[in-house]
């Protein structure tokens, strides 16, 4: 390393809002570890009416990541459900992407990021920048050999990239706008495995919950989480068999909003408004909790 990236590093690891960062990130050990690794990001308060910390690049500000609460809950989901074909539709700055990764086993987690949503002017074209910050955030955190990177938007490139059986983990958190998360859900659900598990960031957002409400009509039951952008957490059938572990550590109180329980209600995300839903349309989803 040469002294110029020894300064820039001791720079970036004392700046004061790192330091402040590090006090917010102490419940979180693995957001922690990862986020020193992540020389660039800052803090976020995020887009929701629940408040907690997000990140940005302010070199490419116009895309925020998940929480660390919400990270570290992908980590502790992917650890306990162990998949052997894991996708993610949305990767930004690769702050969830490096969290799922690591809590793989001997496997690749396939990123389809065309990094449209990096450019102010959303010109439908690759940002080769925020390409090679993304490349160098994963190399940083040792994780770059265990992405299989498709800069192609989505859906169209799913039937091609879609491996042999299709794929039993999907983190959806692209495009939020234009009914691009229902369209990503309607292509990637032909590719996914009966026993997959769907994760949906931000179903605050209505095209997000219109994602939702279509994996519940397709039989598949729901778990949104008390965190500032309610992680939901969908599969078919019965939970799998690290699913009430998952739960327990879902339902410690560093996982928990106060506000994120009371806007879940609000914003029909709960287990009456669920179970409403589908009464009304007949649709055979159940809404799982952690009781």
């Amino acid at each position: 390393m040469t002294p110029l990236k020894v300064v820039r590093n001791l720079i970036t690891l004392f700046w004061p809002e790192r330091r402040k960062m590090r006090e917010r990130l102490a419940d979180f050990p693995v957001s922690k570890e990862l986020f020193y690794k992540f020389g660039n990001l800052r803090c976020h308060y995020g887009y929701s009416q629940v408040r907690d910390v997000h990140l940005y690049d302010p070199e490419f500000p116009w895309a925020i990541t998940c929480t660390p609460s919400e990270a570290e809950l992908l980590y502790t989901l992917v650890s306990k459900f162990h998949p052997r074909r894991p996708l993610e539709i949305g990767s930004y700055m690769g702050w969830s992407t490096a969290h799922i990764v690591l809590a793989l086993n001997n496997t690749k987690l396939q990123c389809i990021e065309p990094f449209f949503e990096t450019d102010a002017f959303f010109k439908h074209r690759t940002s080769e920048r925020a390409l090679e910050r993304f490349r160098q955030n994963m190399s940083m955190c040792g994780c770059w050999d265990r992405i299989d990177l498709i800069s192609l938007p989505s859906p169209g490139c799913l039937k091609e990239q879609c491996p042999e059986g299709g794929w039993d983990f999907l983190f959806l958190d692209g495009w939020h706008n234009h009914g691009q998360p229902l369209k990503d859900i309607e292509g990637v659900l032909p590719y996914l495995r009966p026993q997959a598990v769907v994760v949906l960031h931000d179903p605050w957002v209505p095209d997000v919950r219109d994602a939702m409400l279509r994996l519940m009509y397709y039989g598949f039951s729901v778990y949104s989480l008390d965190t500032a952008n309610f992680l939901t957490v969908c599969f078919r059938g019965e939970p799998f068999a690290g699913w009430d572990e998952f739960c327990g550590v879902a339902s410690e109180m560093r996982h928990r909003l106060e506000q994120a329980r009371v806007m879940r209600r609000y914003l029909g995300l709960c287990e009456m408004s669920i179970h409403t839903v589908c009464d009304a349309f007949k649709i055979p989803c159940r809404y799982h909790s952690d009781s």
